[in-house]
This record gives structure tokens, C-alpha cells and sequence, in this order.
């Protein structure tokens, strides 16, 4: 039996690639099961990666552009170590990705818990060595990237739909000038204890037109599979307003309907425009960067020697298509 892994990231797929893919992900993993003999599928919102183990001899189909596929016990274990310890992350070293893991790992087959668990401590160990702590996440991010949008002193009044991960990130960091107005249609007990936490409020779905008529920002993260706020009514709402709205739609599939960035008056920013801001977090931790990559070179070396599986180092990645 052999270890595999087939997978997408932000990396290897561009946003458009990844919704398709976040859409059909029950069916993709129902497809590649027929494979394997046991699987377990990780889904975050920049990754979709399939684990699986079969016999060496079987025969996979051709690998679509935009995935990529790894194999051997070895690779595999390579690639969710640097999964875990964040360096797959387009926020390099981020800490949410490794509570995902913590998670999702409770729920994997047995066969393959083995592997997460040692990949788990390792990155653990890696993480506390190398300092890469996790302090900074997408939340911090997003508000340290508002404050460059108003010089005005005045509170910064933002409106958040989801209820989900980033929700919590932006509750738990919320700015001391900011008030937080959480939007949500099925979880309003979930809306409702976030705005507690964060001193902040709730609204329906049915009135977001209102408050958005008067918010400065509005953030939106949520799992839903369709449109959030299609162009026609944040153009209407645009119209009622004397400053732009910013809008960032941090969702896979995306909340808002991409042709409301080309309004007036509406500034809109999915997860890979702020790509920019991404790089310049990862410049400032390079130092901590090679020194986990030359740790997690040291942790695969000693799994290798450990299992006694021939295999290079670093992750083999097969590109096709």
C-alpha cells in the first residue's frame, strides 16, 4: 500500500479555478474515492487536498491543470508538515491553518491519522524553534489595511457577514476605534454572541441595505455557494452614499458579484488582490521562514530514516495540463 495526495491551492489554481473546484468538491471527492481504499479530504478556503492510500500498482487518471498530485509515504508526510507548520500558506507561518488541522484530524481515518499526528507535533516543535508564532492573520490584516483608507479620526464602522473563522479573527482583533456590525440570516445566535464579544451589534440580512447606506467597510466570509450582494444592489446602494464603500470579499466561492467592483463608489478586493499585502508579511519574516524550511528538511530526513522509505527530501509536485 502507498500513500497519495491530490490536491489545489492558492498556489497551483487562481481564485476563478478555485470556486469551480469549492462547488464540486462532494463530487470530485466521491470521483477520486473509487481509488483509494481510504481518504480523507482537508478543505480550507485557499486549499482542497485529497489524502488517500492504494496499492502501488494502481493506475490514476491524467491530473487536471490547476491540481497537483504527490506520492509516497514520505512526500506526503513532506507536504503536510509544511502545510502545518504554514509555509504552503499565502500568509506564511499563519496559526489558522494549523487549528484546521487540529480539527479536521480528529476525523481522518486511522490509517492516515498516524501521519497527520506526527506531522501535527512536528510542526509544533518547528513553529515554537523557528518563532513563527501566528500573531498576524487575515483579520489584522484587513483592518490595518482600512486604516490607510480614512485618515479621519473618527470610529471605523464595518460590517461583517458570516459568521464563520474569519468572523471570530475579526471579532477577537477588532481595533479599538471600530465598531463591528454582524450580519447573518440562518446563524443569528452565532452573529449574535460574536457581537457580543466584539461590542458590537446585529442586523438582519433584510436590513443590510440600510446599514451599508452609512458603514465604511463591509467585510463578507461566508460558505455560502451563491452571491451574497449581486452588483444591482450594491449599485443602488452606492447611489445613496457620498464616499466610497470598501468591500472585502474574503469568501471561496466569493460573497459579492465581481462586477460591483466596476461601480462607482464601490472599492472592491477579493483574497488574491491582497496578495500584495501577503508578500510583504512574508518579506518581514523571512529570517523565521528559512529557518522552519531548514527544519522541516531535518524532520522529513528523520521520518525517512524512521520508516525507512526511499524519498527526496521535499515534495515532489507533478504539474500537467
Amino acid at each position: 500500500m502507498n500513500f497519495y495526495l491530490i490536491g489545489t491551492d492558492c498556489q497551483s489554481a487562481d481564485l476563478i479555478k478555485r470556486e469551480q473546484i469549492s462547488a464540486r468538491r462532494r463530487q470530485i471527492s466521491l470521483y477520486w474515492a473509487k481509488f483509494f481504499s481510504e481518504m480523507a479530504a482537508l478543505s480550507t478556503c485557499n486549499r482542497f487536498e485529497l489524502y488517500g492510500i492504494a496499492g502501488e500498482s494502481i493506475k490514476f487518471p491524467r491530473i487536471e491543470a490547476g491540481w497537483y498530485f504527490i506520492e509516497g509515504k514520505v512526500n506526503v508526510f513532506a507536504h503536510a508538515l509544511r502545510v502545518a507548520v504554514g509555509l504552503e500558506s499565502r500568509l506564511k507561518g499563519e496559526l489558522q491553518i494549523l487549528e484546521q488541522i487540529n480539527s479536521w484530524s480528529n476525523k481522518i481515518p486511522a490509517s492516515l491519522a498516524g501521519l497527520w499526528n506526527r506531522a501535527y507535533s512536528d510542526a509544533l516543535l518547528i513553529r515554537g524553534e523557528s518563532g513563527l508564532n501566528g500573531r498576524d492573520n487575515i483579520a489584522t490584516f484587513v483592518f490595518d489595511d482600512m486604516k490607510k483608507k480614512l485618515t479621519r479620526g473618527n470610529e471605523l464602522r464595518i460590517v461583517v457577514i458570516g459568521t464563520g473563522k474569519i468572523a471570530g479573527l475579526l471579532a477577537e482583533h477588532r481595533p479599538a476605534k471600530a465598531r463591528l456590525i454582524f450580519a447573518a440570516h440562518k446563524n443569528k445566535f452565532a452573529a449574535e454572541k460574536l457581537a457580543e464579544s466584539a461590542r458590537g451589534v446585529t442586523v438582519s440580512l433584510s436590513g443590510l441595505a440600510e446599514v451599508l447606506a452609512e458603514a465604511d467597510f463591509l467585510v463578507s466570509a461566508t460558505a455560502s455557494p451563491h452571491f451574497i450582494l449581486k452588483a444591482e444592489e450594491l449599485e443602488r446602494i452606492a447611489w445613496r452614499r457620498k464616499r466610497p464603500l470598501y468591500i472585502y470579499d474574503l469568501a471561496v466561492p466569493r460573497d459579492i458579484e465581481p462586477a460591483a467592483g466596476q461601480i462607482a463608489g464601490i472599492v472592491l478586493k477579493n483574497l488574491d488582490d491582497l496578495s500584495f499585502v501577503f508578500k510583504e508579511h512574508n518579506d518581514r519574516i523571512k529570517n523565521n521562514l528559512f529557518l522552519a524550511e531548514y527544519l522541516v528538511g531535518e524532520k522529513i530526513k528523520e521520518y525517512e530514516k524512521n520508516f525507512k522509505v526511499g524519498s527526496p527530501p521535499k515534495p515532489a509536485i507533478l504539474k500537467t495540463g
